[in-house]
């Protein structure tokens, strides 16, 4: 044996090193997964409910209707993101064509949201 270390020994070494940088977003903490994520949090039920009667945010239900009705799709799923400083109602919806869409919509003014990929 040559002295160097074995390779299992160093993949181990190196996940060492890099377990503070994981751990925050395996433990399901919010503020680390947006840092990671670019600034963008979702909430759950709960919190929404609270972040829309504290920031007088724009209904969810009317907006995920206005955005079913105008796609003519069915709604699947809504929830509010806050990407940077914007609030987002993200939704996914099923159009007639079958292909799932999904849809984003400013929780304040309730108006569509423009993104790129």
């Amino acid at each position: 044996m040559d002295g160097s270390p074995h390779p299992c020994q160093i993949i181990r070494m190196r996940s060492f090193y890099l377990l503070p940088f994981f751990l925050p977003v395996l433990a399901g903490h919010p503020l680390a997964a947006a840092e990671m994520d670019g600034g963008r949090v979702c909430y759950t039920p709960r919190e929404t409910r609270a972040a829309i009667d504290e920031f007088k945010l724009a209904d969810p239900f009317a907006a995920l209707r206005e955005a079913s009705r105008s796609m003519r799709a069915e709604p699947l799923i809504s929830r509010l993101c806050k990407w940077g400083d914007m609030w987002v109602y993200e939704m996914t919806l099923l159009p007639q064509d079958g292909k799932v869409t999904r849809v984003y919509v400013n929780a304040e003014d309730g108006l569509p949201v423009n993104v790129r990929n």
